[in-house]
């Protein structure tokens, strides 16, 4: 089974791409494709990317990371990074205080961080649904689901918003 898996949603006119990382590092190859697919979907989209990152402590290594800064250079994204994992919190909050637009949170604070971004959790999840039918299963994608159904506020259903 692969390390690392990724999706991008269809919305009209902004790009959403959803990864799930297992506890080890993703493959070349696959990590090589989700950049392709990056930069086939960026131009021309308006407003701000966001890619939400499920991981149970896999990450791009140094140069995958260094790969992905590249491509998101000179575009408007905003990267949210789902993990009880310390190491990838700390990789993140690292990458941050360097410019990098990107922000750490536990799994419980799933749905709270779609609102904020304008995505539904539950659409954003449905999608994280067809990316772990291509791993192990991981275990932070189950604690986003839970913190998903005990949410209470009204949460939007569809792209519309």
């Amino acid at each position: 089974m692969s390390a690392f898996s990724f999706r991008r949603g269809q919305h009209p006119d902004r790009a959403i791409f959803v990864l799930l990382h297992t506890s080890t590092p993703p493959e070349p190859a696959r990590w090589d494709a989700y950049l392709d697919a990056l930069r086939e979907s960026l131009p021309g989209k308006k407003g701000c990317t966001h890619l939400f990152v499920a991981t149970d402590g896999g990450g791009p290594g140094p140069e995958q990371r260094r790969n992905l800064a590249t491509v998101l250079a000179h575009v408007d994204t905003l990267t949210h990074v789902f993990t009880t994992d310390l190491v990838v919190r700390s990789i993140v909050t690292a990458y941050r205080w360097l410019g990098g637009s990107a922000r750490a949170y536990h799994p419980s604070e799933f749905p709270r961080a779609c609102l904020e971004a304008n995505h539904s959790p539950i659409d954003t999840l449905s999608l994280f649904a067809e990316v772990q039918c291509d791993l192990s299963p991981v275990a932070t994608l189950k604690l986003m689901r839970a913190a998903s159904a005990n949410h209470r506020v009204s949460t939007p259903t569809s792209w519309d918003r």
